[in-house]
């Protein structure tokens, strides 16, 4: 998907092939990890180095499944944890190739946020007529808040800076975060999300690693910061709010 989607390319044909000599990657040479190890790096075939990125991804991917399976999905409280399990693993799988293509490319796939967005959609959908709750009607008011927020950001950063203070990408996907975070959840996110990201340019800029003026892509920024709230709950968020606010008021 990181590879094929932002060269318009099927990610279901043709198979597995090698971009430098165009050969048909053999399924002994596609197992996570270890056929990267075996190759030391390098096509079977021609011998060009196959980018780190490729193991570093199948590792980070590989953890995240197993660590998922500790964590404390708050907002579906009525869920049987095997199924959260199976919801965090969709949505480790979706966000794993928006992180990277938009770090990567400035880009945010309409067709990978459309499927989260959907499946969103059936899923709040089915636990709100399973247990009998307005759940569903309040995900979708989040979905519309998320949108709305950063549409209005766009529109003033446009009046102020001339120029989009916020990418359409990034406006459906906090619509989509909004559907599985709900309204507290994704407020939270968004505010998370702002305040990461300035502390990365305070970062960069102090290393010179980042000039004035310069774009930088904000959906890792959302999609680590609504992670977060999917895995941590808001409430963890919130107390350490709560105790930051306490322990600066007796400073």
């Amino acid at each position: 998907m990181i590879w094929r989607l932002p060269r318009n390319e099927s990610v279901i044909y043709p198979n597995s092939y090698c971009p430098s000599c165009k050969r048909k990657i053999l399924w002994k040479d596609k197992i996570p990890l270890l056929s990267w190890i075996y190759l030391r790096g390098k096509c079977r075939n021609c011998l060009q180095k196959i980018s780190f990125i490729y193991p570093s991804l199948e590792l980070f991917t590989g953890l995240a499944f197993v660590f998922s399976s500790f964590g404390n999905v708050q907002i579906y409280e009525m869920l049987q944890h095997n199924y959260s399990i199976f919801l965090s693993w969709f949505l480790l799988t979706i966000s794993i190739p928006l992180f990277t293509i938009d770090l990567k490319y400035y880009w945010l796939p309409k067709s990978i946020i459309l499927l989260g967005t959907f499946a969103g959609l059936i899923f709040t959908g089915s636990y709100s007529i399973f247990f009998e709750n307005y759940l569903f009607f309040r995900h979708i008011i989040a979905g519309i808040l998320g949108f709305s927020i950063f549409y209005l950001i766009n529109i003033f950063g446009k009046i102020t800076l001339k120029k989009n203070g916020i990418g359409f990408g990034d406006m459906k996907l906090m619509f989509m975060f909004g559907i599985w975070l709900g309204i507290k959840g994704l407020l939270i996110s968004i505010y998370l999300s702002f305040l990461f990201s300035g502390l990365i340019c305070l970062i960069l800029i102090f290393f010179k690693k980042l000039k004035k003026g310069q774009i930088i892509p904000f959906g890792p920024f959302l999609i680590t910061s609504s992670l977060s709230i999917w895995f941590l709950g808001d409430q963890f968020f919130l107390e350490i709010y709560d105790k930051l606010i306490k322990s600066l008021l007796f400073i």
